[in-house]
């Protein structure tokens, strides 16, 4: 009866370990679920209801992984974020330096061009003015906040034609339409 007892005693001893290692790697799958890993099957044991517990189990970490985003994709989308944020505001930052530095030289022009004696207008590349120094006023009878924005031939009349050509040499020998309203000149501001 002793041996008998002792062989009972040592299987249920064996299928209480082998249970007890199901269960116990069951445990530890849990755990990695429980931190984002849905990459995680247990081998179930041959029988029982252990291994319907862990079929279950695999069950279920399969449809949260395919229903949940998972810890790992969550944080490399967190770190593009942060960098395109980051991207962005050295953009920002960059586009204020340079609005700033814009801002700057245009006021330096602008008081350079009224301190100039002789009319200055200065346009952008539409022919519209963009600034006008107080001797141009003058000459055009238009204030410079008034002429902003509106083509150079409507403020600055002239009663000249003038015909600008590349070099001296064509300027000389130009036998185009001329009239004595006509003024002929150089790109380098030759007659």
């Amino acid at each position: 009866m002793g041996i008998g007892m002792l062989t009972i005693s040592c299987i249920a001893f064996a299928v209480g370990s082998y249970f007890s290692r199901a269960i116990t790697r069951l445990r530890v799958a849990t755990r990695k679920v429980n931190e984002g890993n849905f990459a995680v099957s247990v081998k179930p044991p041959m029988s029982g209801e252990v291994r319907t517990l862990t079929e279950d189990f695999n069950r279920m970490v399969a449809q949260l992984a395919s229903s949940t985003v998972s810890k790992v994709a969550l944080e490399d989308s967190e770190g593009r974020l942060i960098a395109a944020n980051t991207k962005l505001y050295r953009e920002i930052e960059e586009r204020r330096k340079t609005q700033e530095a814009l801002a700057q030289e245009k006021e330096r022009l602008s008081v350079t061009l009224r301190s100039i004696g002789d009319g200055v207008i200065t346009t952008d590349r539409w022919g519209r003015i963009v600034l006008m120094n107080p001797g141009a006023s003058v000459l055009t009878g238009w204030e410079s906040v008034e002429a902003e924005g509106q083509p150079l031939e409507e403020v600055f009349r002239t009663s000249h034609r003038i015909v600008v050509l590349r070099d001296h040499k064509k300027a000389a020998e130009y036998s185009g339409d001329v009239d004595d309203q006509t003024i002929i000149q150089t790109m380098a501001g030759n007659l």
